[in-house]
């Protein structure tokens, strides 16, 4: 089932249309990208080894995603998890780059599965499923965690791992309750 999300009432218009104003898919960024990300780290392997080219790789992605979540929750002026479901809607231009499966929505919790997911077919055509892993897939955590301290995920699997879907289990879980 494709993405399907309308934006939340409490979010202006024009704050969504600002995440989807880009003249590329978020799947044509990564693309792009993976062009740098996958020969820089390949010699980083090559020249560290491999686990410290992928913590290097990890850290420095990890990084980015955390600002990128702060960023949007300064964008959107929400540390909320309903403001969160208005991000996700973004990230894939109108559900063409991932297929969600919603298992639960409400106030502390958003759950859904991902069925299809185009960036883990762009990162397999590039023999390159191992940093896909770390590039797109290890970015959830972080922009969460970048976003809110409130907002807790868990995942267990990924399509790019070999899963046959993603189970990305997001619940609001305020710290000063």
């Amino acid at each position: 089932m494709a993405n399907k999300s309308t934006p939340r009432k409490d979010i202006s218009a024009d704050v969504i249309s600002e995440f989807k104003e880009s003249s590329i898919t978020l799947l044509q960024q990564r693309g792009i990208e993976a062009e740098v990300f996958i020969p820089l780290v390949r010699r980083l392997e090559k020249e560290l080894g491999q686990a410290k080219a992928h913590e290097l790789a990890r850290e420095t992605i990890y990084e980015m995603a955390r600002e990128q979540g702060k960023q949007f929750s300064k964008l959107i002026q929400k540390t909320d998890l309903n403001g969160f479901r208005t991000i996700k809607d973004t990230w894939s231009a109108a559900g063409s780059d991932l297929d969600i499966e919603v298992i639960k929505d409400n106030d502390d919790s958003f759950h859904f599965n991902v069925t299809g997911c185009r960036f883990a077919q762009l990162f397999k055509s590039l023999g390159s499923t191992d940093l896909g892993a770390i590039f797109s897939c290890g970015r959830d955590f972080a922009l969460s965690q970048g976003y809110s301290n409130d907002i807790e995920l868990t995942r267990t699997q990924t399509i790019m791992e070999g899963a046959s879907f993603c189970d990305f289990r997001y619940s609001w879980k305020p710290t000063n309750k």
